[in-house]
C-alpha cells in the first residue's frame, strides 16, 4: 500500500534484490531515489502504472529502462487526476551522453529535469514532448554542439526553459531533404561533423539545403512567450556574434521534495540553480 516511497541519500548500488522490491510497489505514486550510486534504473518500473514524480537526481545512470512506457501518466497524455501535479521525471547530474530514446516516448510528461549531464545533441525529437511545460538543460557538463532550437520553441504548453550553465550554439544549420523535412537531427554533431545531416554520406545539392536557422530569433520569440532562463552572462550581442559565456555551476546542488497528501494534492519541489 506505499504510494511514496523515498530512500534517497542512502549509497543504495543497484543489484537483483532491488528489483524484487519494485515488484511489489504497484499504487506507487512518487519515488525519490536521489543521491545514491545507482547505475540504472529497476527495469521493472514499470509495475508502477500510475507514478506521477521519478526523481534519481545525483546518480551514475546513463540508460533508461524500456519500461518506463508503461508507466500511463508518463506515455499518455492527460492520464493522471485533475487534482494532481503532471508528470515528472528528474534525471539530472547523471552520466546521460545522450538522449535516451524511449524519453521521446514519454509524451505524457510535464516537467523534465535533465541538467548537469553530458550531452553533445538536443534533438528535433524532443518537440514530441507536447506536454512539457518545463524543460531544465543547464550546467551541461560539455559544449552542446545541436541545439533543437526550433522544435523546443514549438512546443505548445511549454512554460520554462532552464539553460542556464550550459554551452550553447547561436550559429546552426539545419538541412531539408526533398519534402522539405529536416534530415538533421544532430546525428552528424557525435561524430564531429558540426551542423552535419542525418547520415554520414555525402549531402546532394539537388536533394539538402542547408538553411541557416534564426536562432536569435527565436529566442526573442521564447523571451516573450516562456520563462527563458539562459543564465545572466548572456546578452543579445553574444547571442547574435555566437559568443557564449560559461556560468559556474553550484558545486552542491540539494533537491527537497515536500509532498502533501491533501485534497490538493500539492507537491512543492523546490530546487537551486541548475537542476
Amino acid at each position: 500500500n506505499i504510494r511514496v516511497l523515498n530512500i534517497g541519500n542512502n549509497k543504495i548500488v543497484y543489484s537483483s534484490d532491488l528489483e524484487e522490491v519494485f515488484s511489489g510497489l504497484v499504487i506507487l505514486e512518487e519515488l525519490h531515489m536521489g543521491s545514491n550510486l545507482l547505475t540504472q534504473i529497476p527495469n521493472n518500473i514499470g509495475v508502477a502504472k500510475n507514478l506521477l514524480y521519478l526523481n534519481v537526481f545525483d546518480n551514475q545512470i546513463s540508460s533508461l529502462p524500456n519500461s518506463l512506457i508503461k508507466i500511463l501518466p508518463f506515455s499518455q497524455p492527460g492520464s493522471f487526476p485533475e487534482n494532481s501535479l503532471g508528470p515528472m521525471l528528474v534525471l539530472s547530474y547523471n552520466q546521460f551522453k545522450e538522449f535516451p530514446a524511449v524519453l521521446f516516448k514519454l509524451r505524457g510528461l510535464t516537467e523534465l529535469h535533465f541538467a548537469g549531464n553530458w550531452l553533445s545533441v538536443v534533438p528535433d525529437e524532443i518537440g514530441n514532448m507536447i506536454e512539457l511545460q518545463f524543460i531544465s538543460l543547464a550546467c551541461n557538463h560539455k559544449p552542446i554542439k545541436y541545439f533543437a532550437w526550433e522544435a523546443i520553441g514549438s512546443i505548445p504548453k511549454l512554460q520554462r526553459l532552464y539553460l542556464r550553465g550550459s554551452v550553447l550554439p547561436f550559429r546552426q544549420t539545419i538541412y531539408k531533404d526533398k519534402d522539405n523535412n529536416n534530415s538533421n537531427n544532430g546525428k552528424d554533431v557525435k561524430e564531429g561533423k558540426e551542423g552535419g545531416g542525418g547520415n554520414n554520406n555525402k549531402k546532394d545539392s539537388s536533394s539538402n539545403k542547408g538553411v541557416n536557422v534564426d536562432v536569435a530569433g527565436i529566442i526573442n520569440v521564447l523571451r516573450n512567450r516562456i520563462e527563458l532562463e539562459l543564465g545572466e552572462d548572456y546578452d543579445d550581442d553574444q547571442i547574435l556574434n555566437a559568443k557564449p559565456k560559461v556560468y559556474k555551476c553550484l558545486n552542491n546542488i540539494n533537491i527537497n521534495s515536500i509532498y502533501n497528501n491533501n485534497n490538493n494534492n500539492n507537491r512543492q519541489i523546490t530546487f537551486e540553480y541548475g537542476t
